[in-house]
């Protein structure tokens, strides 16, 4: 009986403390996985991930939303401590995270708000040949 609380709460707390890392595309989970190469991560200072599909992308300080009415743009800096870098359109932003760690938690965050057509980080990716 001992062994199968126990085994019960391992499996709760490897669950509750979890997280995996992910991004939206299209409306849909983009699952990554954090990748260690610290070399290349130190050169570049970008965090590195790679795709289920293999596809390796880097991630900086900066998130490009999408909003469907601007108005709400300064409440979103202020709340996630964002600064503005470039606005591509009336309703399209380069905004900048005051950490790169927090970049994709923003993105995501961001995502789940009704005024956002879209927000992901700028990433970075290695050019391939076609």
């Amino acid at each position: 009986m001992f062994r199968l609380v126990l085994s019960f709460c391992l499996v709760f707390v490897v669950i509750a403390f979890s997280s995996e890392d992910f991004y939206y595309k299209r409306g849909k989970k983009v699952f990554l996985e954090p990748m260690t190469n610290k070399t290349r991560t130190a050169s570049t200072g970008l965090l590195y991930y790679q795709t289920r599909n293999g596809i390796t992308l880097g991630i900086g300080d900066r998130v490009l939303v999408k909003l469907k009415n601007k108005d709400a743009l300064e409440s979103y800096i202020q709340r996630f401590h964002l600064k503005l870098l470039h606005s591509f359109h009336p309703n399209i932003f380069l905004l900048q995270t005051s950490d790169k760690s927090q970049t994709l938690t923003i993105a995501n965050t961001l995502n789940s708000f009704d005024n956002v057509i879209y927000a992901h980080p700028d990433f970075t990716k290695q050019m391939r040949k076609r």
